[in-house]
């Protein structure tokens, strides 16, 4: 009996089998990203009596949730001096912005230094600052919030927005590795021009290599932006009289009284709380879906 031949999968067949299955899970994973918004953002628009008589379909909006969750979304702060006050949204949006935004920066910014120094200078602890940040991301380091605590209260960084900053100033992250593999893949006849030019090592690297990679470090630090907007772990820890709008909603959502406790309320200040993220991600996805990659470089 002749063996019958093995017909095998064209590659082009393959490969659309391939992009098919990729499209599938990609349209699931939407979906159960999409499901939960838009049922918070219904749920938000409900009245009390409405969501416990149906808690999945809108049968009804009432907008009047926002404008209620506007105005009793608060922290109560308490002083040294034994006097309190509450902080409201206006104030909680305005403390977000700066903790994000500046939080992001130097989290950004110290990998992007030290990054640049390993990659294009050799120097004796080289490998050793490579080393120290590849064990720090492969370890895990527990236990070492008093200490950090202890040490934000002795230099002052304890209840300040600066002192919150330069604690996000700290190269041992993933972000020092992307950096470092795309200084490494600069070509240094730049900076050789430049210093024949009379341009220092600080001039070379803020005024040439910086804005080579100023794609991907806007990109980079738009992805820290939204997480530490989201963060209330951080605020409620050392900024105790600056809360932001992540704490708020947790202090919200922990509070009785006033109608903090009812659910379409807090979907409200969860809705109002993603907003910025949600037209922020609509103005720069191109910029965050396409910066992450460098391209080549024209002289």
């Amino acid at each position: 009996m002749q063996a019958m031949a093995i017909r095998k999968i064209p590659y082009r067949s393959k490969h659309v089998l391939f992009k098919a299955v990729g499209v599938f899970f990609l349209v699931i994973y939407t979906i159960l990203i999409l499901v939960p918004l838009f049922w918070a953002f219904g749920v938000s628009l409900k009245t009390l009596d409405g969501f416990a008589t149906n808690p999945l379909i809108p049968t009804e909006f009432n907008i009047s949730n926002y404008g209620d969750a506007f105005k009793l979304l608060y922290v109560n702060v308490y002083y040294d001096n034994g006097t309190s006050a509450k902080i409201y949204m206006i104030e909680l949006l305005f403390n977000s912005l700066l903790y994000s935004v500046g939080s992001a920066f130097m989290y950004k910014l110290a990998p992007c230094i030290m990054a640049y120094v390993v990659a294009k200078y050799k120097f004796r602890f080289n490998k050793v600052i490579y080393m120290l940040a590849v064990i720090k991301l492969t370890l895990p380091i527990v236990g070492s919030l008093p200490s950090e605590l202890q040490i934000a209260r002795a230099i002052g960084f304890y209840d300040s927005m600066i002192g919150a900053w330069f604690m996000k100033f700290s190269f041992m992250s993933t972000n020092f590795l992307i950096f470092l593999a795309i200084f490494k893949n600069l070509s240094w006849g730049y900076a050789e021009a430049a210093f024949i030019d009379g341009a220092s090592h600080f001039k070379v690297y803020l005024r040439i290599m910086l804005p080579l990679v100023k794609t991907t470090f806007a990109a980079l630090m738009l992805l820290s932006f939204i997480s530490f907007w989201n963060d209330y772990y951080t605020p409620m820890i050392y900024l105790p009289s600056m809360p932001t709008l992540s704490y708020g909603l947790y202090y919200y959502s922990h509070s009785a009284g006033q109608g903090q406790s009812l659910i379409p309320m807090q979907m409200a200040a969860c809705m109002i709380a993603s907003f910025p993220i949600l037209i922020l991600f609509l103005i720069l996805r191109k910029k965050l879906m396409g910066s992450l990659t460098l391209g080549g470089l024209k002289g």
